[in-house]
């Protein structure tokens, strides 16, 4: 009898997957990759689309669909999509490139770029006062060059800023306490200089609460943006369309109109909330208007200290002027009254409040509007005050536009914490407003006490 054992059959498929060389299984390797990421890419834009037409927010957070008010903005929304994959890949290119050789360093780059600021604006003010077509070619042509040189200096400032921040960011502690990112910057310093997005604002017209936000277009004609307003309001809102200073995307958007002094500081502040979003604070940013203002002021915080100890990385201090004598007014002569513009404005607000609450709700705008032209008068340009104004800016509770403690409290709680990564520590884990109590209440922090003297 034959007891040789046959060696056991192998199904065909598995014959064939033998014969699979390397060339088969990095095929499929990149098939499966691109399938993932074609489903990552996919599920990203249904979260972006889905979050585009949700733009209600409350103390709640973003919620409900599209509804009549919404249909003022649908012209002229921003593309976030368009935006992260043009920008994420800019990015990265950047941080891999090299900066030519020759070019100026990053110091004399950064005070060339802001100074041409106020070159475009020149130009842009003449552009407008144009009579004749002549006139305006030669203005436009003005405002287009400038505009090439400010785009080809553009990298070598973002560098330097990049490389300035970060750096400040590590000197500060403010890193992740996992073994493996210790001594890294998490998430990436990433941000770009750029036209921000604006935003229109909606509060109800009886108290300031912060309805809805909608961010629009970079590029909105000033009569667009007046015409939102007006349809809004008309259906019984208080609107108001304000530009932006950053916006807080990855990488993040950072305005380049302004002064190196305040993007330093909205870099740091941008890149602070992507830091929460990976703790508790930052993942409870819309459960409550505490929260989300909490959140913000530790932002301006960051921002405010890690752009002052920056800033000589960037700009090393220019020499100061010698003092200019000042004239002596005559003894006993009366000196003239001195404008404070946020004890100013947070009377303002407080008297709105009142106005406000009394019912008052054409008083309180009439109030309002009255104020806004003592401001200009002083100098100061705001186009509109209104209860969505003051619900916009008194998300951040250190601004003139807040009369929340919250601000204080925390001003408080930073001068105690001795440094800025104690500060931040103790606030990262907050996830509730009672946290947040319970914080100040172990520090010995009055809520009631003002704001203390600035560092």
């Amino acid at each position: 009898m034959n007891t040789s054992v046959s060696p056991p059959l192998v199904p065909a498929r598995t014959r064939r997957s033998r014969r699979l060389g390397w060339r088969g299984w990095v095929t499929v390797y990149l098939v499966v990759w691109a399938l993932l990421a074609a489903g990552a890419l996919a599920g990203l834009r249904f979260a972006l689309t889905a979050l585009e037409s949700t733009t209600r927010v409350d103390e709640r957070g973003f919620r409900e669909a599209e509804d009549g008010l919404d249909a003022v903005t649908r012209c002229c929304r921003f593309d976030l999509l368009d935006w992260e994959v043009r920008r994420l890949a800019r990015w990265g290119v950047l941080r891999l490139a090299r900066p030519p050789a020759g070019q100026a360093d990053g110091g004399e780059a950064a005070g060339r770029f802001f100074a041409l600021n106020r070159t475009i604006s020149r130009a842009q003010f003449e552009l407008s006062r144009a009579e004749t077509e002549a006139e305006r070619q030669q203005a436009l042509a003005s405002v287009r060059q400038t505009e090439e040189e400010q785009a080809q200096l553009r990298p070598r400032v973002e560098r330097s800023i990049h490389d300035a921040v970060a750096r400040q960011l590590l000197a500060e502690g403010l890193v992740f306490d996992l073994p493996v990112l210790s001594d890294r910057v998490f998430p990436p310093l990433a941000f770009s200089l750029v036209h921000p997005p604006s935003v229109l604002v909606i509060s109800p017209r009886n108290e300031i609460k912060l309805e809805r936000t909608t961010v629009l277009r970079p590029d909105l004609p000033d009569d667009t943006g007046l015409g939102m307003e007006g349809q809004a309001e008309t259906l019984g809102w208080s609107a108001i369309v304000e530009p932006t200073g950053g916006y807080s995307t990855y990488p993040t958007m950072v305005t380049q109109e302004a002064t190196l002094e305040f993007v330093l500081q909205a870099v740091a502040h941008e890149w602070s909330h992507t830091y929460l979003f990976f703790r508790p604070l930052g993942n409870n940013y819309f459960s409550g208007r505490q929260l989300r203002t909490i959140n913000e002021t530790v932002a301006n915080i960051v921002g405010r200290e890690v752009a002052r100890a920056a800033l000589p990385r960037v700009a090393p201090p220019v020499p100061a002027a010698p003092p200019q004598p000042v004239p002596t007014p005559p003894a006993g002569a009366p000196r003239p009254p001195q404008f404070e513009f946020r004890a100013e404005m947070r009377q303002t607000r407080q008297e709105a409040e009142r106005l406000l609450k009394d019912g008052k709700v054409e008083d309180a705008e009439r109030y309002m509007e009255e104020r806004r032209r003592l401001f200009v008068t002083q100098g100061y340009n705001i186009r509109r005050l209104n209860q969505a104004y003051f619900a916009f800016h008194g998300s951040y509770a250190d601004s003139p536009g807040s009369i929340d403690p919250i601000g204080p409290q925390l001003e408080s709680l930073f001068q105690r914490a001795g440094s800025l990564q104690a500060f931040v520590r103790m606030v990262e884990g907050i996830s509730t407003y009672q946290d947040y109590v319970n914080i100040m209440a172990t520090q010995g922090i009055d809520p009631s006490s003002p704001a203390p003297p600035r560092r």
